[in-house]
């Protein structure tokens, strides 16, 4: 019989996340289990000195597999505080002879509550074909007329279930050496006719690929308690069929020790304990602080962690991104991975205060360090002046009125950053950066008056970085005519399109061009993915909501073997397209 059980829990973490602190463990036990109770605990036994109590486990029907683990259930009746030691007997039942003991083992404090004992390691043993497990206490308890032991089995509430649950009065010698026709062991309904079944499972392994994780079963919880210290513990959450609990009302800058413990017919099991200090989690603005307004960050070269707004694409083929919260913003910079992130997403990033050429920076080791919270959303854009475009406003993105382009004969060409490009209004002239890895270069820009939409760059060679300021567009869409809104949308692009690949064939890397037309005005859900030849997408190169305008993506296939690939495009309800291309190595 294979009935449910509480699983064993081990490996606690605690993780620190955008609000709180995330507690997560795993359920590791082995292939199967064999329990002949309905897993609540009930009655108590109390055996003497020198006895134990046990399950003899019907093993035909598993040749080859191991004995890995016991769970039992112990209760004292308020008589003895633990901690217990026990020993267990492992007997072969057809050969009448011990296979192994396993000494002195302890057993946690049930004087006021009943406890489990969990995951109980046997050591691999192997299988034989009736294999009896008995535990037999080793702390000693008089009553004044007999002396107990402690731990002391619990048995169930279901009905007795006849050749399974036995007592054995002499652990020196179980199958009585002096007599051939008899054993120390008895069946326990010999000692009592109300006896229950024995609250012991055994778990074994099959002989795959060993361990695996588990869900808890129906019925069973996990108590989630914390303390400044292990014994000041109180109880702050609970569980059912879950393997995480987010504590939202953990402190910054505060330690505390976490335990977990398995709740199953209301009897608690061991407490797995974990350490956490919980950081302080800075806002972009506390990030790129500077209190003695020396033009560097107060926390530069520390590691911190920090929640922002994503407000811009991917400017390289790495993780190039810019960061926003209130009244400030940052870079996001990695040279060893892609991070994939759309703008609007909120993020919760650990990673170290840096300065390159006067932009603050956070930069990140791996994908783990960032943790995306929310999708979706609308970047705020602060409208400033170009007088403005300072310090102050450093990686935000922000708009700026009625300007227009100095000169546009040096507009980048195709495949070609642009640093040359100046706007002004009449009274102050800003530098933009035009990033070869959008959809600018190759453009015709705007002629007359605009208002730009872009983020506050810097790239300065003074000491101290106090100068290089400059704005950098992120699409054709953030040059905005300044005329009425009906012109406006007069100038809009009204048709969906994507474009050819460029270069095609291409090797590793290829830009794609698509159009988003007009949508009642409005944005809409824009997906460009990359299939191979097989139908399989390998890839998602855009998964946001977009406004209308013509946009560029570039994608890099270094991962990707060569061959034959479609790219395709759905933008709301109304447009799909897809293209083929040819990646040559």
């Amino acid at each position: 019989n294979s009935l449910t059980k509480i699983n064993c829990f081990k490996n606690i973490e605690v993780q620190t996340v955008h609000n709180g602190a995330q507690i997560s463990w795993e359920y590791q036990i082995p292939d199967t289990a064999i329990s002949y109770n309905d897993g609540k605990a009930y009655g108590v036994w109390a055996p003497e000195k020198n006895h134990a109590l046990g399950v003899i486990f019907d093993l035909t029907a598993f040749p080859g597999a191991t004995l890995e683990e016991i769970d039992f259930a112990h209760f004292s009746r308020g008589k003895l505080a633990g901690p217990y030691l026990y020993n267990i007997y492992i007997y072969d039942m057809d050969a009448e002879s011990t296979i192994v003991v396993i000494d002195s083992l302890p057993a946690g404090d049930s004087k006021d509550t009943p406890r489990y004992e969990l995951g109980v390691d046997l050591g691999s043993l192997p299988v034989h074909n009736h294999v009896g497990i008995f535990v037999g206490g080793l702390t000693e308890y008089n009553d004044g007329s007999k002396t107990y032991t402690f731990p002391a089995l619990m048995t169930d509430s279901s009905e007795y279930i006849p050749g399974l649950n036995y007592y054995c009065i002499d652990t020196s010698d179980p199958f009585l050496a002096s007599d051939a026709d008899y054993w120390n062991i008895y069946e326990l309904n010999n000692f009592d006719s109300k006896a229950t079944n024995f609250v012991l499972d055994l778990w074994l392994n099959l002989g795959g690929p060993g361990k695996q994780l588990v869900k808890a079963s129906a019925g069973t919880g996990f108590k989630i308690f914390r303390g400044s210290t292990d014994s000041t513990l109180s109880e702050i959450g609970y569980v059912e069929n879950m393997n995480s609990f987010l504590d939202s009302y953990a402190l910054m800058d505060s330690s505390y020790y976490y335990a977990i413990s398995t709740i199953s017919g209301g009897v608690p099991s061991t407490r797995l304990f974990a350490w956490y200090s919980h950081p302080h989690i800075f806002s972009v603005a506390e990030a790129v602080e500077d209190a003695n307004n020396d033009f560097v960050p107060d926390q530069l070269d520390q590691d911190v962690y920090l929640v922002g707004q994503v407000n811009s694409p991917d400017f390289s083929s790495k993780s190039e991104y810019f960061l926003q919260g209130v009244q400030a913003g940052i870079k996001l910079y990695s040279n060893q991975f892609n991070a994939r992130l759309n703008s609007g997403d909120s993020v919760f990033v650990r990673g170290k205060i840096i300065q390159y050429k006067g932009l603050n920076e956070i930069s990140v080791d791996s994908a783990a360090q960032i943790q995306v919270f929310s999708e979706g959303n609308t970047p705020d854009t602060t409208e400033i002046s170009l007088s403005d475009v300072n310090e102050a406003n450093e990686g935000r993105l922000v708009l700026v009125k009625n300007v227009q382009i100095v000169d546009t004969d040096v507009w980048p060409a195709e495949g070609s950053n642009g640093y040359d490009v100046c706007v002004t209004n009449g009274a102050d002239t800003v530098q933009l950066f035009l990033d070869r890895e959008t959809d600018l270069d190759g453009w015709t820009p705007p002629t007359g008056s605009f208002n730009l939409v872009a983020i506050v760059d810097q790239y300065s060679t003074s000491a101290p970085p106090n100068d290089g300021y400059s704005l950098r567009p992120r699409y054709q869409t953030d040059f905005v005519s300044a005329v009425g809104i009906g012109d406006m949308h007069a100038g809009l692009v009204h048709n969906f399109k994507l474009a050819q690949n460029y270069p095609n064939p291409f090797n590793p890397t290829t830009k794609i061009r698509y159009t988003v037309g007009v949508n009642n005005y409005s944005s809409v859900q824009v997906r460009l993915s990359v299939y191979n030849v097989l139908g399989q997408r390998v890839r998602d190169l855009v998964n946001t909501r977009q406004a209308p305008g013509e946009y560029a993506v570039r994608f890099d296939a270094s991962a990707l073997a060569s061959g034959v690939y479609y790219y395709k495009l759905t933008a709301g309800t109304s447009f799909s397209g897809i293209r083929k291309m040819l990646l040559i190595k």
